[in-house]
Formats: structure tokens, sequence, C-alpha cells
């Protein structure tokens, strides 16, 4: 669903370079909202997090934010991580403490809060469940997770 906002009509300021798939990430100057901007110019999702990009405190690290392959954008908030279609469909909640792309693969390597490693499409479908200590990554193929299965 694609919000009525473009460009020309609001002040936005480039975030990002635009992906393979012509997103790119714009600062609503208006608001400070992240937004995302499909390559005609719509804003495609407005995303809840202010842009605080270079901004943390001695304790915590304010949101951020970066593309993890084309059409997949992570935010951070503290010491976790979720995983953002450009339409701001939620793939992943802010819960994770590490999403990793392996882009040769079409797969994300996650690690949840208990420290065990899944790995999920990018619908966000688990592939690999999260029993899995470590994951190898050879030859461009992924291997089979290591797992202690505690």
């Amino acid at each position: 669903k694609k919000i009525k906002k473009t460009m020309e009509q609001e002040p936005f300021k480039l975030l990002s370079n635009r992906t393979s798939a012509g997103f790119a990430l714009v600062k609503d100057l208006l608001n400070n909202r992240v937004c995302v901007q499909d390559g005609n110019g719509n804003i495609t999702f407005v995303s809840e997090f202010e842009d605080n990009l270079y901004e943390y405190s001695e304790d915590e690290w304010r949101i951020h934010y970066e593309w993890l392959s084309p059409d997949r954008l992570a935010f951070y908030q503290g010491s976790y991580t979720g995983l953002y279609s450009p339409y701001g469909e939620v793939i992943f909640p802010i819960q994770f403490k590490l999403i990793l792309p392996v882009k040769e693969a079409g797969l994300f390597i996650l690690k949840n809060q208990q420290d065990k490693c899944g790995a999920a499409d990018k619908e966000g479908n688990i592939l690999y469940p999260f029993q899995y200590e470590y994951v190898e990554l050879r030859n461009m193929i992924l291997e089979r997770f290591s797992a202690t299965n505690k």
C-alpha cells in the first residue's frame, strides 16, 4: 500500500543509495521520520522511528537502520534488530541479537535472545529452527548448522 507523498510534496533528505530493487531511505524533515521511497519517488513506508542514526548515549545505541538486501531493511534498537519489507511489513520484530544476510543462498541467519541460531528466507519462513550454536558458509553454500542441542 503506497502512501501519497512524494519528494516534491514534502521536504525529504536522501539517507541511502538506491538498492538494486530501486528503494532508498529518506528522512521526512517535517516529522523527523525514516521513510522508504520507491523508484518512482513514492513513499512506501513511514517508520515509527525517528532519524537517530548517529546519536547514542553511554549505555544505549539509538535506532538505526540499513539495507540487508535489495528489498529487506534492518532496524536496530539498543542491542536488538528486526527485519522489514520496504512497504513496512514486519518480517521479524526487533527482538533478535543478530540478523545477517547470506545473499548467495537467499537466506538470513538469525540469533535469538537465547543465543541460538536459525535461518529464514526473506519472507520470514523459518528454514532452520533456533537450536544451533553457529552456522558455517563454505564455498558459498550454507552448510549444516553445528548444534549442541541442549
